[in-house]
């Protein structure tokens, strides 16, 4: 994937205007954000192993990943988000899966050893570590699949009901901030080419078997420049501030009730993990 393509925008809805009917309202305020009872990651550097009931001699049935040390500044590990727990074991009930994008969550329960796990931290998140800001790493996937790069950035407060996008390395993602934690729940696929030109914006969905996206192409004079990288040039995700144009995005996958969980702390968001360079496969 070249460089142009790293940010992906589902910008399409930029074509339907600022109006905000009132369905759209009523269809943000309808959204719900559940914070988990605690989020939780691996200790140390050894994948942790999920079980299907709390036991350690019960089947495995996911695996969360440990950060994989290739530079001491760009090492990060998943988290995940636990329902209940008791003296000895979390209780999750999402996995992660590598399909598509290594933090996609699907919906599984299982069990996680407290003595593999750990509470993740929860710093104040500032507005230095919002959009246009950009954060990147290493990280590990898996099933033994090996390494990735991606990078990332958040923007809060968007629509009426003072939402948060996240986009990380071809998906965007909605959810709320709450207290310390940004909450994701719904996943879009997109791709996004920056091009030479003024108020150029083409759209248009892709069906490439199960996988299904939307490539979009703009122009400079609706993008920013990153920070934290080079001088390059991104969509303005605050163009999405909007109760339709945020239903015109997620509202399909809301509808099908299809979640995705995203947990978003402010050591995602810190000085570590700021990009040196972009990312470019």
């Amino acid at each position: 994937m070249k460089t142009r393509h790293l940010f992906l925008a589902l910008a399409a809805v930029m074509l339907l205007g600022m109006s905000m009917p009132a369905q759209a309202q009523d269809w943000a305020a309808s959204l719900t954000f559940e914070k988990p009872e605690a989020l939780i990651l691996a200790k140390g550097k050894k994948d942790v192993k999920i079980r299907k009931s709390p036991s350690a001699s019960a089947a495995q049935v996911g695996v969360l990943g440990s950060a994989v040390v290739r530079d001491p500044s760009t090492q990060l590990s998943p988290i995940l988000g636990a329902t209940s727990h008791n003296n000895s074991w979390w209780k999750v009930e999402s996995m992660y899966t590598h399909e598509n994008n290594w933090q996609m969550q699907v919906p599984k329960t299982g069990y996680v050893s407290k003595s593999t796990a750990q509470l993740a931290p929860q710093a104040p998140i500032t507005n230095d570590m919002l959009f246009p800001h950009i954060f990147g790493y290493c990280y590990w996937l898996p099933d033994d699949v090996g390494y990735e790069e991606a990078w990332w950035t958040v923007v809060d407060g968007i629509g009426s009901q003072k939402l948060a996008l996240l986009y990380m390395d071809g998906t965007l993602w909605l959810g709320k901030r709450i207290d310390n934690v940004f909450v994701f729940k719904y996943a879009v696929n997109f791709l996004c080419e920056v091009v030479e030109g003024t108020n150029i914006f083409k759209a248009k969905n892709v069906q490439d078997g199960e996988y299904k996206r939307m490539e979009v192409t703009v122009s400079k004079d609706k993008c920013v420049k990153a920070i934290n990288g080079r001088n390059e040039y991104i969509i303005d995700l605050k163009l999405l501030n909007n109760d339709k144009n945020l239903e015109t995005i997620f509202g399909d996958v809301v509808k099908r009730g299809d979640v995705h969980w995203n947990y978003v702390t402010a050591d995602y968001l810190s000085k570590k993990y700021v990009v040196k360079e972009w990312l470019v496969y």
